[in-house]
């Protein structure tokens, strides 16, 4: 996971307090099926860039942690 420091629109810098929604370890939106608190959650904050209004999550989940078999799931219709 990384943490981003600027707005990805305006580069302008940004901290943990320009967040708006703080989501402390909450699964994955992708993870289906009846909620199990065992399944491993990531801490994220929705943030407002002050100058620009841009609205970007603080933290960066690595490819890895996102399309693994555990918390990726998808179907073809």
């Amino acid at each position: 996971m990384e943490k981003i420091n600027h707005c990805a629109l305006c580069q302008s810098p940004l901290s943990q307090t320009d967040s708006i929604l703080d989501l402390p370890d909450l699964p994955l939106s992708e993870t289906f099926g009846t909620y199990n608190p065992a399944v491993q959650g990531y801490d994220q904050s929705v943030l407002l860039c002050g100058d620009c209004g841009h609205v970007q999550l603080l933290n960066q989940l690595s490819p890895e942690i996102l399309y693994s078999q555990n918390n990726y799931h998808y179907e073809t219709g």
